[in-house]
């Protein structure tokens, strides 16, 4: 491999980092539809190509590798960049749902820029503790190993685990419930003192009420008192009438209704990920070979446009300090990458579903607020980049793409352009690995210079008129490339996104769009859901 060879793969991975900043800075794009657009555009680009590799004296051979890096490059960067306007503009990406909260906390405090500092560190250690880690995971999942063969047959198992994880991860509404319970206790036909102090319901303190029981089947009851009703707790069948109660305060969240709505949502939007992915909608697009993409509207839709909506009213954003300097753990970041090797080779599974288990996992703990909220933003950063990277190094092992990203390079390259066969990776591979390596530096300092840039300009500034703009580009784009059914998508796909803050659950659950058609398809039951919906 000559030098100019290198060369060009530098400059293919800088021009890759400007068009995944181009994609991260603008809220609801995805870098999916940028590499939609390089391999709609590729006969194209190779036909340019092919004159500059000639005066160069590069390996003409190596065309579809220089348009790969410049590919992986913009996922990288992308995964920098887009915690920008998901702090700034309120407009997450699906990878930053999770980062948005602990975001603005800091940002209302004046803080955005620390927060934007905390996400490009982690950001960068997840990177490159990827790419330390890369060559060992090639060789345990591909040849000699061939690791990943072996623990195949379980993906849609392990997927299903991902789902339950997600589910039971819901703490439930914010509205507190109290129960007594008398367990302990006692219930008794009053022949004494009948309670007639207005409770105070606290946590485990003692409570002493009568009232009418209505038993519940099959222990139980409804105790209604002349202050309100409250679930009751016995031992034994209880009958009805009027008694007094001896017991305990139980105060709770709702978390059966919480995680009740949880899976209907996730089931809600697996069913329209389904409808969407596997379909036939109407109208043609604008600009041809983009009638497939029907991820873009979906996903822009459920995760773009409702905040954008919930964020149109009068708003201006407090003064920012300027400086990015923050205290990141290494143990969050290292936490995130491991999560993100773990999500690099799942399909279906997202750096945010990954982030939810890796924070059921974390220890929890009084610290202040701020810290918290940088250690969190942390974490998430290295679980997006980490898995972006880890994508790339599940289609060198088993030739397979777990993001839109890494299929397109398959796309550009072929199904066996990055696996060697052989114990060895091949040249491809490493080229792309170096790409990765330029872009994450790139991506680093670019978020910063971006965050600090951005932060000054729209601080004290209206964001409404800015929101604005930016949905109505979303709705112009998702038209010119997807037309009239892809405007079907993003219209249903919105309102469905509009329900998580509505009824006070998280948006994670929203990434069924993808986790139920993959594990529908890993079963083997699509030809089966196919017709049940009667296609």
């Amino acid at each position: 491999m000559d030098l100019q060879d290198l060369i060009l793969v530098l400059y293919f991975s800088l021009a890759g980092s400007c068009l995944g900043i181009l994609s991260g800075i603008t809220p609801g794009i995805h870098v999916n539809t940028l590499s939609l657009i390089l391999v709609a555009a590729y006969s194209s680009i190779e036909a340019l190509l092919l004159g500059l590799v000639d005066v160069l004296g590069a390996d003409p051979r190596l065309i579809p590798v220089f348009v790969s890096s410049m590919i992986v490059s913009a996922a990288v960067v992308h995964s920098f960049v887009d915690f920008i306007p998901s702090v700034f503009l309120g407009a997450p990406g699906e990878s930053e749902v999770l980062s948005v909260l602990p975001g603005h906390r800091l940002l209302l405090a004046g803080k955005g820029m620390e927060a934007v500092g905390c996400a490009a560190t982690g950001s960068l250690t997840g990177a490159l503790l990827s790419l330390m880690t890369a060559l060992p995971f090639l060789y345990l999942m591909g040849p000699p190993v061939r690791l990943y063969e072996t623990i195949s047959p379980f993906i849609p198992h392990l997927l299903i685990a991902v789902v339950l994880i997600l589910i039971l991860s819901e703490r439930g509404d914010r509205k507190m419930i109290a129960v007594i319970d008398a367990r302990g206790g006692s219930v008794e036909r009053p022949g004494g003192t009948i309670s007639v102090v207005v409770p105070a319901p606290v946590n485990e303190e003692p409570v002493r009420i009568s009232g009418v029981v209505k038993p519940v089947f099959p222990r139980g009851g409804i105790l209604e008192t002349q202050f309100g009703s409250w679930k009751l707790l016995a031992d034994g069948s209880l009958l009805p009438g009027f008694v007094t109660v001896s017991g305990v305060w139980r105060v709770r969240r709702r978390h059966l209704v919480g995680r009740t709505r949880a899976a209907a949502l996730l089931l809600s939007s697996g069913l329209l990920g389904f409808i969407v992915l596997n379909g036939r909608l109407p109208g043609d697009p604008i600009l041809p070979g983009f009638q497939e993409n029907l991820l873009f509207p979906l996903l822009t839709g459920l995760f773009g446009v409702p905040t954008l909506l919930l964020s149109l009213g009068p708003r201006r954003l407090p003064p920012q300090e300027d400086r990015a300097e923050a205290q990141v753990g290494f143990k969050e970041a290292a936490k995130g990458a491991i999560i993100g090797s773990f999500v690099g080779w799942l399909p279906g599974v997202t750096s945010t579903a990954g982030s939810v288990i890796g924070t059921m996992a974390g220890r929890k703990g009084d610290r202040d607020p701020h810290s918290s909220a940088r250690s969190f933003i942390t974490m998430v950063s290295a679980v997006g980049t980490s898995s972006a990277v880890f994508s790339l190094v599940a289609l060198a092992a088993i030739g397979r793409g777990r993001s839109g990203a890494m299929l397109a390079v398959r796309e550009v390259l072929g199904s066996e352009g990055l696996v060697s066969g052989t114990s060895q990776p091949s040249a491809a591979f490493a080229l792309l690995l170096l790409a990765v390596f330029v872009a994450s530096l790139f991506g680093y300092f670019a978020t910063l210079f971006l965050g600090r840039s951005i932060g000054r300009r729209l601080a004290g500034a209206d964001l409404r008129r800015m929101t604005s703009v930016v949905l109505a580009g979303l709705v112009l784009l998702v038209l010119l490339f997807t037309g009239i059914g892809g405007a079907l998508v993003l219209v249903s796909s919105t309102l469905l996104g509009l329900i998580p803050p509505l009824i006070g659950v998280s948006r994670v659950h929203l990434t069924g769009c993808l986790l139920v058609p993959i594990i529908v398809f890993f079963m083997g039951l699509e030809p089966l859901a196919l017709g049940f919906l009667g296609s």
